[in-house]
């Protein structure tokens, strides 16, 4: 078996007589390129006669999948604030050279929350963020995303959680996902606020004045 590389496999020979013999590689591990070589006098048929030197046989690139480490679940933050959830999360992949890996971040729900530092990824809408580039690059960027939750989008004291699934792509192997990351965003009483009007001019002896609609917009979160 020929590897230049640091692949390697477990070769098997099948066929007897006057039939084609199928060599098949199993068990393959490691990354690099395999191929097949038949040294000579290695083979021989039942008169005796020993086959002359073959191969080598066209390479096959050996490619491992990438993978996600380090997700976390239950994440608490509250919704006034915000929170790098990936923080721990390592984007790994061990073929050489190092392949370009495509990798995107998709929140169950956008209207909870959403990054607002992309650190290198893009926001491709929807609540979906891409980024291309090394295992190595794409670790940087995921580790510095930052997400902040929607304000008062539920009850003050409700929680709501997001869920976050990661997709990895070597343009090789299945997609690699990891939906295990998840961020429980508090919602917190804020004080009420208004808008008042213009100042109004009266007499020190008119008494009590009644001005309509003096102040407006007055605000206040949901469900108080």
């Amino acid at each position: 078996m020929n590897s230049p590389g640091i692949a390697s496999g477990s070769v098997g020979v099948t066929g007897s007589g006057t039939s084609t013999r199928t060599v098949t590689i199993s068990s393959i591990s490691g990354t690099g390129t395999l191929g097949i070589s038949i040294a000579s006098g290695t083979a021989s048929d039942t008169a005796g006669n020993t086959a002359s030197a073959a191969g080598p046989s066209a390479a096959f690139t050996v490619n491992q999948p990438p993978s996600i480490s380090g997700t976390s679940a239950g994440q608490t933050v509250h919704d006034n604030a915000t929170i790098p959830p990936f923080s721990g999360v390592t984007i790994g992949d061990t073929d050489s050279p190092a392949e370009t890996l495509s990798v995107s971040v998709t929140i169950d729900d956008a209207t909870k929350g959403s990054f607002t530092t992309l650190n290198g990824f893009t926001d491709a809408g929807g609540g979906v963020y891409t980024f291309s580039g090394t295992a190595v690059n794409a670790t940087t960027a995921i580790q510095g995303l930052v997400f902040t939750p929607t304000a008062n989008h539920v009850a003050t004291g409700s929680p709501e959680t997001s869920t976050f699934t990661i997709s990895v792509n070597d343009g090789v192997n299945s997609v690699f996902t990891d939906s295990l990351t998840t961020v429980i965003s508090q919602s917190v009483n804020n004080i009420p606020t208004f808008t008042k009007g213009a100042n109004q001019l009266v007499q020190t002896n008119e008494g009590a004045v009644t001005v309509n609609g003096w102040a407006t917009d007055s605000t206040h979160p949901r469900g108080c």
